[in-house]
């Protein structure tokens, strides 16, 4: 396996572990059973910035892993570089997490473990995208 295939794998991963974790904070809203090893989750998944209008960010988060994992999936895993829309769209989810996770820390005071878990997804995503060279498209 090739360090750019073995990249791919990670890639892909991750993307996937992303929709499991928002999958299970929107079943988890729906159904009134978040489960939080640390902090408070339910003051963060309750607090009118887990919602944009009626949806929940965490259906927001499902959509933005599943497009992601069908964009690398149709990739090729031996490509030499990664396309500048794919950069830009994982930079995307990375400043819209952040600013999530910067309403936790300093509007509503609480840090929920999930959205720190896909924070974290995000952020090395975002940060994977450096480790193949730009191309167009």
């Amino acid at each position: 396996m090739t360090g750019r295939h073995r990249l791919h794998v990670l890639r892909v991963s991750l993307a996937v572990a992303g929709a499991l974790v928002s999958v299970y904070i929107f079943a988890a809203n729906l159904t009134g059973g978040l489960y939080c090893p640390i902090g408070s989750c339910s003051v963060v998944n309750g607090s009118k910035y887990a919602y944009i209008g009626p949806f929940p960010v965490s259906l927001l988060g499902i959509s933005y892993y599943l497009l992601l994992i069908a964009w690398l999936l149709r990739s090729r895993k031996e490509e030499a570089a990664t396309p500048l829309s794919l950069r830009l769209y994982l930079w995307a989810g990375f400043t819209f997490s952040t600013y999530l996770t910067v309403v936790e820390l300093f509007v509503l005071h609480a840090v929920c473990f999930w959205c720190v878990v896909s924070y974290s997804i995000v952020t090395a995503m975002a940060l994977l995208s450096f480790r193949m060279p730009l191309r167009a498209g």
